[in-house]
């Protein structure tokens, strides 16, 4: 093969080498998302990857183990939209355990604010299935505060009957 031939080749076949994940970044990835990796370490291997995406998505994965995942945590990712995934999922576990104002003030301070409240509305809809509508009121009610969803009754009710309708 020519020299020319050889370097056309190689400028071919530059794009598809490039793509392919460093085997060393790949390896960090894996033992940083394994759930047997602590989760210091494996926040420090996620700050090793050159991707951004892949260093954000990793970290956010890691923290999603800390079974008491506290907004201050999220501190870990830096600013951004890595820190609001990782705020929207600790709003997330607040409204499982009962705390849904605290969660909607939690999604009221992100850049997703309005999905973030509406994901919380409609869980707490999918809960109240089997309760009486005076209980599943109080639940909306928990949302009438919350700027960023003026429609939450509407969303609520809505999916709700919607929830019924799978049973």
């Amino acid at each position: 093969m020519s020299k020319l031939s050889a370097l056309a080749l190689g400028l071919l076949l530059l794009p598809f080498l490039g793509a392919c994940a460093d085997p060393s970044e790949a390896a960090r990835l894996a033992q940083a998302l394994d759930p047997a990796t602590p989760i210091k370490e494996g926040l420090a291997l996620c700050r090793t990857l050159t991707d951004p995406t892949q260093l954000g998505q990793c970290g956010v994965q890691v923290l999603d183990r800390k079974e008491d995942l506290g907004e201050g945590d999220c501190v870990a990712l830096g600013q951004g939209v890595w820190l609001d995934e990782c705020r929207f999922n600790v709003a997330e576990r607040l409204a499982t355990q009962g705390e849904v104002a605290v969660a909607a003030e939690i999604c009221d301070r992100i850049r997703f604010s309005r999905p973030c409240n509406f994901h919380l509305v409609r869980e707490q809809a999918r809960l109240s299935v089997d309760e009486p509508p005076a209980v599943a009121e109080a639940r909306i009610a928990k949302f009438s505060e919350v700027s960023i969803a003026p429609d939450a009754a509407r969303l609520f009710w809505g999916e709700r009957f919607r929830s019924t309708q799978l049973l």
